[in-house]
């Protein structure tokens, strides 16, 4: 399974003479709230991927990520405000994908993720 399993959150940079962001959510939230809004898109994409990679259908997906098939729906159709980056992580657990929240020098973070091998 080929998925990019390495991302990096950072804040804003101030020193360039236009001012840039990190992402739209950069725009119109704090640092802080832009980044974990960061971090449940890429999460929720990176589990999108698997769900479609391994061609569940929602209710399988919803049996083995122990949730209802609402929430998996809510998942594949990108809606991140219905979830929790712990919600989120828990998912990953379940799906037995490694994964590391990794601080940064500089103040961003990395998440790393290992795709799982799929039965």
């Amino acid at each position: 399974m080929d998925i990019n399993t390495n991302f990096e959150l950072s804040s804003v940079d101030l020193d360039n003479e236009f001012e840039s962001y990190e992402s739209p959510f950069h725009v119109t939230e704090t640092p802080v709230e832009a980044s974990k809004m960061v971090a449940k898109t890429r999460i929720t994409a990176f589990l999108r991927d698997i769900i479609e990679r391994a061609e569940w259908t929602q209710t399988e997906a919803a049996r083995r990520l122990q949730v209802d098939q609402s929430r998996v729906s809510h998942l594949m159709t990108g809606k991140i405000d219905m979830f929790t980056i712990d919600s989120l992580m828990t998912m990953l657990d379940l799906l037995s994908v490694p994964f590391s929240i990794v601080n940064l020098e500089d103040g961003s973070i990395r998440f790393e993720f290992k795709a799982p091998e799929l039965a």
